[in-house]
């Protein structure tokens, strides 16, 4: 009896997400408009473009396998519903709709590694070990199950295909591309064992300890760089704001150059901005401090909110530093990236004997822009 009180709770609970996730896409749509009518040649060409691809353009053929567009745009679509439920979120925001124009500029690329993947398989005779597959099973869904206190007998792959609905294979298709992957990259490190020398390790923490000295004699310039500006501030040379416009390198500035209304407990990371928060009144301007990966002048301003302070800053970045390794951890850090050169070149070059055609265009992604309004015609 309790199984299937539990049962009817699962189900209730998925398909309450679905019917939140339908709503989420209607949001979508207004969210992100189609572009205005215009008259132009250009529009129409456009146009056009969009709709042939709507249709199913190919993206790629593969040995005479086509990917439409279509295909992509759904295959997106699903991987969106996984992310967004893994961050317990229905509602399509602007990084939820980049990961989708990402997913989908990159599905070429994607699909001729898989296809590199399938064939190393067939050539080499290679079949996935069931461990593998159990293990990147598990491996998926702990990323991508539902998350609920009340449902944690629900954790199964079983779920994610219920919340897919008629896409539920892609699910599976999914786990079964992980599962090559494995498989392949195993047979290509058990074939090619990948050694690490003694010299090799020593050339690595010279490399490290040489980057690192250099990185400390820019830090130097940095700082003197940033104490000038300062002077030149406090000096009525320049005002802040013209000093941001010329000196800064703040990806704020596309945005202007406030930095952010903060809590102390929001500050609790930048050391030395909170060791200067005492003394300072609206309208200070400090001398540079470290502060979020560089060097920031920075200026108090206005708050209405007594619990917040604000601030506007000039920031100088600084050169990042390698941590220093053992030679324990520099032969791990090498046979690591020496395992990933191997295998791409691997597969590179399994890739390299595919028949790969683009009939309607080297990327449809680039020539039709994807729309809300095609997002939303694919099947979810």
């Amino acid at each position: 009896m309790k199984a299937r009180v539990l049962q009817s709770l699962a189900l209730a609970f998925l398909a309450f997400v679905g019917c939140r996730r339908d709503a989420s896409e209607a949001a979508a749509d207004s969210a992100f408009p189609p572009p205005q009518k215009s008259a132009s040649a250009a529009s129409t060409t456009r146009k056009a473009a969009s709709k042939a691809a709507s249709d199913g353009s190919v993206v790629v053929c593969i040995d005479g396998q086509p990917l439409t567009r279509r295909d992509v745009v759904r295959n997106g679509k699903v991987m969106l519903t996984l992310n967004m439920n893994k961050m317990r979120r229905t509602k399509i925001g602007k990084k939820d709709w980049e990961y989708l124009l990402r997913y989908c500029a990159e599905a070429a690329k994607r699909e001729v590694g898989r296809a590199a993947v399938r064939r190393y398989l067939a050539d080499h005779r290679l079949t996935p070990d069931s461990n593998v597959v159990a293990r990147l099973t598990r491996a998926f869904v702990r990323r991508y199950g539902v998350k609920s206190k009340k449902l944690k007998r629900w954790h199964t792959v079983d779920d994610l295909k219920y919340m897919l609905g008629t896409n539920a294979f892609r699910v599976d298709a999914e786990i079964r591309d992980r599962v090559d992957y494995a498989t392949v990259t195993n047979a290509i490190l058990a074939a090619n064992p990948v050694v690490v020398t003694e010299p090799m390790i020593q050339k690595r923490l010279k490399e490290i300890a040489d980057y690192n000295a250099r990185a400390e004699a820019t830090n130097a310039v940095v700082f003197a760089r940033a104490t000038n500006v300062w002077q030149k501030i406090v000096g009525k040379e320049i005002t802040f704001e013209d000093a941001a416009k010329a000196y800064s390198e703040d990806a704020y500035l596309a945005y202007g150059y406030e930095w952010g209304l903060f809590t102390r407990e929001q500050l609790s990371d930048e050391a030395e901005v909170l060791k200067l928060l005492p003394t300072l009144k609206v309208g200070d301007v400090t001398p540079p401090v470290e502060s979020d990966g560089g060097l920031a002048i920075l200026r108090m301003d206005a708050s209405d909110d007594p619990d917040n302070v604000a601030f506007s800053r000039v920031f100088f970045r600084l050169p990042m530093f390698y941590t220093q390794e053992t030679p324990a951890e520099a032969r791990t850090a090498l046979k690591e990236e020496l395992s990933r050169e191997l295998i791409s070149e691997t597969l590179k070059d399994v890739a390299s004997k595919l028949k790969i055609e683009y009939p309607d265009g080297t990327n449809v992604f680039s020539s039709a822009a994807l729309t809300p309004a095609e997002f939303s015609a694919c099947d979810r």
